[in-house]
């Protein structure tokens, strides 16, 4: 019985109260994901920032499934440092506690930190740069989208998918363009889809394998020069022409004319080079 005027005693709480929602939240996670076997991946310093950004990637999903507290993220991360990276750490840590800054000890102020100094400033303007003037040339279309999509990422762009579409079709090579831009596609998966099937079919009317990296090369000298791959004069592909007779054939034009007259190029190559009927140009 609690005598008059003495307020009632507090509420007797549990000791471990407070970190039972811990726990449960731990035992909840093990049950959703079990016992997952991890190593950390290393990390050398290297003078690359893709190395870093990698790197960091990979802990990032290691950390985003197990519940650990900040300072032993920090703890783990640099645990795996090798070479360089191990004696950087190792200073700023140092010289953090000689002026008495609080130590890092959370994941995020680690990867600041980092990024400062593994990251160029000028890196995502290289990226930017990178992208305005990226072309499939010799890629296939998988490795073509890949990279582009990969250097969007980097770069942190976000544009609306149509934009992303003109920027992919822009920089496909010409015959794969031109088979793409007759046919049906609603998103950008079901663009590069088509791109290549397309490729696909060009590759198949190729005469020869040393043909297509003769046509490639010729697509990416003359996209690195800025020209249009849509102007294709006569005078163009019959340089072109020529320019792969005499790689497989090093006679001269006239050796060649007196031995076989006037023979055309080989059959389906002149198709494929020239393109279309345009301008100047009459069907064949």
């Amino acid at each position: 019985m609690v005598g008059r005027g003495r307020p009632p005693p507090p509420p007797q709480v549990a000791r471990d109260e407070g970190i039972r929602p811990r726990r449960r939240n731990m035992e909840d996670e093990e049950n959703m994901y079990g016992k997952l076997k991890f190593n950390m991946p290393k990390f050398k310093g290297e003078d690359d920032a893709e190395a870093y950004l990698s790197w960091a990637l990979k802990v990032d999903k290691i950390f985003r499934i197990h519940n650990y507290s900040g300072a032993k993220k920090v703890a783990m991360a640099s645990l795996e440092f090798e070479d360089y990276a191990n004696t950087w750490w190792e200073q700023v840590v140092t010289l953090r506690e000689e002026k008495g800054d609080p130590p890092i000890d959370t994941w995020e102020d680690m990867k600041e930190e980092m990024q400062a100094r593994f990251v160029p400033t000028h890196y995502k303007t290289d990226l930017f740069n990178k992208l305005q003037k990226l072309k499939q040339g010799t890629k296939t279309v998988e490795e073509f989208f890949k990279e582009m999509e990969l250097t969007m990422m980097r770069a942190n762009i976000q544009e609306s998918e149509n934009q992303t579409i003109a920027r992919f079709f822009n920089g496909l090579n010409y015959p794969i363009k031109k088979i793409v831009e007759f046919q049906p596609y609603s998103n950008m998966v079901e663009l590069v889809h088509q791109a290549s099937k397309a490729e696909r079919q060009v590759n198949e009317d190729i005469p020869t394998s040393s043909t297509y990296q003769h046509q490639s090369t010729w697509y990416v000298e003359h996209q690195d020069h800025g020209e249009d791959d849509t102007s294709w004069s006569r005078e163009g592909e019959e340089q072109l022409i020529e320019k792969m007779y005499t790689e497989l054939d090093p006679k001269s034009p006239q050796e060649r004319k007196e031995e076989k007259g006037t023979a055309s190029p080989e059959p389906g190559l002149t198709g494929l080079l020239t393109g279309p009927p345009g301008p100047g140009r009459p069907a064949s």
